[in-house]
């Protein structure tokens, strides 16, 4: 199986026009009308915004065009979903959550289900959820319990079961609803209204706190044939292309995350003097920037030979839009924890949104899959040397796949004998190699698809391939980057061209006390 665009986009002029309009008017909209401080503490976004997005278009950006859509293509999708990540990680977040639920409806659902869906998706009216997860069942299908039972008195089935971190659940008014019949994993449509279906508690979540997440609970919801979102016992097709979509969506948001972290460092950096003179000159500080910067060129090259294959109508692999993700989610928690780190005091100040950024970006390593159950998932497929090659052949480096499989032979032996001298059973030592090797293989494809980017800076392929070699090696962890001052400037400027360069204007929460109340001598 591959992920497919699976959608009639636009004309190439067209949704790139739509996408550079939509992004000018997000950069003036935020910095007037976006508080994103405000966004966090009370955990709602104000109404507003959502109705301003939705007239925007956001919500329909992978729904085809006659049903009201905008159909972007994939690499311009990409460039939207970054844009609004940086200017607020949370409200970008949504659209990447109503996203996955419109999937399943745009690219399995009926005929009829679509036309009575999805023109109201695309326009915003409505939001949807996608309900998956389980209390003892995360990205694993087969653990799910929730059934739908025949109703022979219908010729449908009742629903009975309960979901949890369901994201938009709480505003929703579809669902897409996973539960296992007499033929198997099952998709069905699901309205948050109908007899049986009850919204449970809000969760207390450490980042994204805008964004409800809520648990549902199932009990004897009557749903019909026409309700099957693919067909009935096809769930698992459905689920997994829904969130193997979504996969991408995270890293392009992820990448529009880091773009603002290293904005944010390089203006303190250029205003704060410490001992050693200006910050911006100390060369830890200048390694900090040039790590960031590395890191978030190398996760745009990944997605963005993802997005480019798609586009062109080609399929992209489920281990390629894993690593994607994984790539990305975890280079964001190292760009915003360096972020922080290198804004000392300032940046643990919430005023300043650094503690916010760094709270938004921790669910990324978790959320559609654990950075850890990934990696393994890649690594054990990537046994032969077919599959190497399938993995990097969008890479544009026809050497890197036996390049990969010339090291991986290697390196294997080495973990296997460290697994065995630390006492691990075969199971584990196979967990082991699997984990191990999707994260060689995550290092391989930057490495293969920064050899073709845009706007390269051979410092960061340096930095690539000496990172490479020490995975290969088994050593582990990164090499140094240190860039010079030139390479730093032009990254900048890419970066201010990408998502522009926005303060929020929005007056927060009024705390003076009337001066009418106030004691005479005030």
């Amino acid at each position: 199986m591959e992920l497919q665009l699976r959608y009639t986009a636009a004309e190439s002029e067209e949704s790139a026009r739509y996408t550079d309009d939509t992004i000018a008017w997000g950069r003036d909209y935020f910095a007037r009308r976006v508080n994103s401080r405000w966004v966090d503490e009370r955990r709602c976004i104000p109404p507003h915004i959502l109705m301003d997005l939705a007239k925007a278009g956001m919500f329909g950006f992978n729904i085809e065009q006659r049903f009201g859509g905008r159909a972007l293509r994939a690499a311009d999708w990409g460039r939207l979903l970054g844009q609004f990540a940086a200017l607020d990680s949370t409200i970008g977040f949504v659209g990447i959550i109503n996203a996955l639920m419109t999937r399943t409806y745009a690219s399995f659902a009926s005929p009829e289900l679509q036309e009575e869906l999805l023109p109201a998706f695309a326009a915003g009216q409505i939001l949807g959820g996608y309900a998956q997860t389980e209390p003892s069942a995360g990205s694993d299908f087969t653990a799910i319990r929730t059934r739908a039972e025949p109703d022979p008195a219908t010729g449908g089935w009742t629903i009975n079961g309960d979901k949890t971190w369901i994201g938009n659940a709480g505003w929703s008014s579809e669902l897409t609803v996973f539960a296992h019949t007499d033929k198997g994993l099952t998709a069905f449509r699901v309205p948050t209204n109908a007899p049986g279906v009850h919204i449970g508690a809000e969760l207390n979540t450490m980042g994204f706190r805008g964004a409800v997440q809520n648990d549902i609970h199932f009990h004897d919801v009557a749903v019909m044939p026409a309700d099957i979102i693919g067909k009935n016992g096809d769930g698992m097709r459905v689920g997994v292309d829904a969130m193997t979509f979504t996969r991408l969506t995270i890293a392009a948001h992820q990448v529009g995350s880091m773009k603002r972290c290293v904005q944010l460092m390089h203006r303190f950096t250029t205003r704060r003097s410490v001992s050693t003179g200006l910050l911006a000159a100390n060369a830890v500080a200048i390694s900090f920037v040039s790590e960031c910067i590395a890191m978030t060129l190398a996760a745009e090259a990944a997605l963005a030979k993802a997005l480019e294959r798609l586009d062109r109508g080609e399929g992209v692999s489920l281990e390629y839009c894993a690593l994607c993700k994984n790539i990305a989610a975890e280079f964001m928690g190292l760009v915003a924890d360096k972020a922080l780190q290198l804004l000392g005091g300032r940046g643990y100040d919430e005023n300043n949104l650094g503690g916010q950024i760094v709270r938004d970006a921790r669910v990324t390593r978790i959320f559609e899959g654990p950075t850890e159950l990934l990696a393994e998932f890649v690594g054990r497929r990537l046994g032969s040397a077919r599959a190497r090659k399938h993995l990097l052949d969008s890479c544009g480096d026809p050497e890197a796949a036996s390049r990969l499989g010339e090291g991986l032979d290697a390196l294997h032996d080495e973990l296997a004998a460290q697994a065995g001298a630390a006492g691990l059973d075969d199971k584990q030592v196979q967990q082991w190699l699997g984990y191990r090797t999707g994260i060689v293989a995550a290092w391989s494809v930057m490495a293969a698809s920064y050899q073709s980017a845009d706007h390269r800076l051979s410092g960061v392929q340096v930095w690539l391939d000496e990172t490479l070699a020490r995975q290969l090696q088994g050593s582990g962890g990164q090499a140094a980057c240190i860039l010079p001052q030139v390479d730093i400037e032009t990254a900048l400027a890419r970066f201010a061209a990408d998502i522009g360069d926005v303060d929020q204007t929005s007056p927060a929460l009024k705390w003076e006390t009337d001066k009418l109340l106030r004691r005479i001598s005030d």
